[in-house]
């Protein structure tokens, strides 16, 4: 009997969350629903022992889209970033440094976030000169931030996680390369016919 109530309520809070605004959603916001709907799944899961499991599944799919959706984001504000850059060192200042360097976590290690979150501080694998830096990196390494926060906060985000970094990081060298070299008596690399670089 306990089961059959559940599996209708899930079903009912399941379609409800599929009506969520995803695209409208900042990162707090999408924090909120991940603590929600977990703690809901944990509260199912002591009310019977086997849930359906059908919001779970649910909540993985909203959060792929939101990914995605997040991903999309980032690359068109690197894009306008760079677009309106004056390429002039702006100073960084400790506060910048600390945000860079701290990541938002469940409370507890190896949770989900439905406990919420807290923030830790890492250290950089290399020396990092932050002092000096221009409007669009500052922008880009805000959004690693993002990237690395998300994927820490829903794990199987992960591989995707990287793969997103991967294109931010090469999307945004490559236009910096192309805007500083496309005046530039430099030429492309170029192959001959014995694939030698020429």
């Amino acid at each position: 009997m306990a089961k059959t109530i559940w599996d209708s309520i899930e079903n009912d809070v399941t379609s409800l969350l599929k009506k969520a605004p995803v695209q409208k959603l900042n990162f707090e916001s999408f924090d909120s629903l991940l603590k929600m709907t977990n703690g809901f799944i944990q509260f199912g899961a002591t009310v019977v022992d086997m849930p359906g499991g059908a919001l779970a599944l649910a909540m993985d799919k909203i959060t792929t889209e939101y990914f995605k959706l997040f991903h999309r984001n980032s690359l068109e504000a690197a894009r306008e970033n760079l677009e309106s850059d004056t390429w002039v060192n702006i100073p960084a200042d400790a506060e910048f440094e600390r945000q860079a360097l701290t990541l938002s976590i469940p409370v507890k290690e190896g949770t989900d976030v439905s406990l919420g979150m807290t923030s830790v501080n890492i250290q950089s694998a290399f020396q990092i000169n932050l002092s000096k830096i221009t409007n669009s990196c500052s922008s880009v390494i805000k959004m690693l931030h993002q990237y690395l926060s998300m994927m820490k906060a829903v794990p199987s985000l992960a591989v995707e996680a990287i793969h997103g970094i991967r294109e931010l990081v090469e999307f945004y060298g490559f236009c910096v390369l192309y805007i500083f070299l496309k005046n530039s008596p430099v030429k492309p690399f170029e192959m001959n016919q014995n694939n030698k670089i020429v």
